[in-house]
């Protein structure tokens, strides 16, 4: 902004030091099987912006690696965390339909794409066709997920919150909680590196 404070200038140099620590990091794809078929996670931060809006994040892993992500506000309010977490899965169908369409027109044979989720209530939403009261107020398109699940393409199911790796996407984490994420994204930090630890950075 026009009033940089002390804490921004603090801001700056922990993000300055993590680039610093992880340039020699690098993302490890592996596996074979059950590995190399992607799958897509999807959350959200339930009116975390200033203006009340909501951060979504979605992204898609491959052979034990990250292979696409992103992080976005969203831009209409939620009225609640299911409303927020049932967008952010819709988007997260669309990059699973995304990869179904570019990994088929190479020939690579795959199962309906699992698309995880970690809210009980937007899985139970893009399972049901009925509109309800509290769903009527919806746009249209965040009733994408529902068609591709209908259509056999996507497969949403349940994660817990401590497994949602993309989480990394819509809120800040503890240095321990970010070490766990980067790496279930496949991202290798040397052994030396200060990220490793997990008191903080700054």
């Amino acid at each position: 902004g026009t009033d940089p404070r002390v804490i921004h200038l603090e801001a700056l140099v922990r993000v300055l030091k993590y680039l610093g620590n992880s340039k020699d990091a690098k993302l490890v794809y592996r596996g074979q099987g059950a590995m190399l078929q992607p799958c897509v996670y999807s959350d959200s931060d339930w009116g975390s912006e200033r203006d009340g809006l909501s951060r979504a994040g979605w992204l898609a892993k491959m052979a034990g690696g990250v292979i696409s992500w992103t992080s976005k506000k969203m831009q209409l309010v939620a009225i609640s965390s299911a409303e927020a977490e049932y967008k952010a899965l819709s988007e997260g169908a669309k990059e699973a339909l995304w990869l179904t369409n570019i990994l088929g027109e190479r020939g690579v044979p795959l199962a309906p794409i699992k698309l995880y989720c970690d809210n009980q209530s937007a899985i139970a939403l893009s399972k049901n066709p009925v509109q309800h009261y509290r769903t009527r107020h919806f746009k249209l398109a965040w009733h994408f997920v529902r068609q591709v699940q209908e259509a056999g393409e996507v497969q949403v199911e349940f994660v817990r919150s401590n497994l949602q790796d993309a989480d990394l996407l819509t809120k800040a984490l503890s240095v321990a909680n970010h070490l766990q994420a980067t790496t279930r994204l496949g991202l290798d930090l040397p052994k030396t590196s200060s990220i490793t630890r997990t008191e903080p950075l700054g």
